[in-house]
Order: structure tokens, then C-alpha cells, then sequence
């Protein structure tokens, strides 16, 4: 006979459930794994508090960041095309390539807002002409811009 006993998951647990739930397991499954190895801990009155606490902060949080990222995209989206001059050699190559650096310090230049470039899914861009750039923001945030290589040796 085996007696079960109330835990809260610290981290999301294959067979048990997700991080921050409450879950019954067999009282030596949880003694002898998921709380020496920092997967549960056992559930109290102030423990499920705690962490009902922490749930709603962290929901406060996502909401406020949703909010930040609705501003942001309609930032990005106000930014029509992003013009960078670029010096190019005989062939219309130009020399090196269009980075992500160059493409943040534009948009830097153009609303002021820093972009971390993991947002940004820039293709191998070397020569001169007009490509699309997609910045894939957190929760659904979703922008093109037009951007336009030319050279400044015309």
C-alpha cells in the first residue's frame, strides 16, 4: 500500500506534470528523487502561497511584456524601408555583407528601440537590390521590412 503525498514541481516532469503544479506521487518517489534532485518540493500551506505568488507575478509579467511588444511592432511596422549605402566592388558585389549589427542600428536610427538580434532572420544579403527581412518578436509579434542595399560609390 502506497501512500501518495502532495509536491509542487519546481520543473516540468515527463509523467507527473508541468512546472508549478501540484501533483500526488508515491511518497518514496518523491523522497528519494524528485526532491534530492531539485525536480518537487513538498507541498505546505506557505509553499502553494509561495508559489501561487510567483504564478501571478510571472503572469503580470508576460502581460505587461505582451503590451511592449503590441508597441514595438507598430514601431517596426511604422518603418516603411531601411536605405544602407554600402561601398561595392567591379563585379556589384558588395564588400562583405549585410549584417544584423547593420540592420539593428537602422532601425536604432530610425524609432530609438534596441532589438536583440536573435528577433532578427536576415538572409546572406551581398549584393545590391531590395530584400525582405523578417523580425519575429515574442508572443505573435510579426514585421517585414523592405531593405535596400545601394552603393555609395555611384
Amino acid at each position: 500500500m502506497s501512500k501518495k503525498i502532495k509536491i509542487i514541481l519546481k520543473k516540468d516532469c515527463k509523467n507527473i506534470g508541468q512546472k508549478n503544479n501540484i501533483a500526488y506521487v508515491a511518497k518514496g518517489y518523491a523522497i528519494n528523487y524528485l526532491i534530492p534532485n531539485q525536480i518537487a518540493i513538498f507541498a505546505t500551506k506557505k509553499t502553494i502561497q509561495h508559489f501561487k505568488k510567483i504564478e501571478l507575478i510571472e503572469k503580470h509579467k508576460i502581460e505587461e511584456n505582451k503590451k511592449k511588444i503590441k508597441e514595438l511592432t507598430i514601431e517596426i511596422n511604422n518603418i516603411q524601408k531601411i536605405i544602407i549605402f554600402k561601398k561595392i566592388g567591379e563585379s556589384q558585389y558588395i564588400f562583405g555583407s549585410v549584417t544584423d549589427k547593420d540592420i539593428i542600428q537602422k532601425i536604432v536610427d530610425y524609432t530609438g528601440i534596441q532589438l536583440d538580434k536573435k528577433y532578427i532572420q536576415i538572409q546572406n544579403i551581398k549584393t545590391i537590390g531590395r530584400f525582405s527581412l523578417e523580425i519575429n518578436l515574442q508572443y505573435e509579434g510579426f514585421c517585414k521590412i523592405q531593405v535596400h542595399i545601394l552603393p555609395v560609390n555611384i
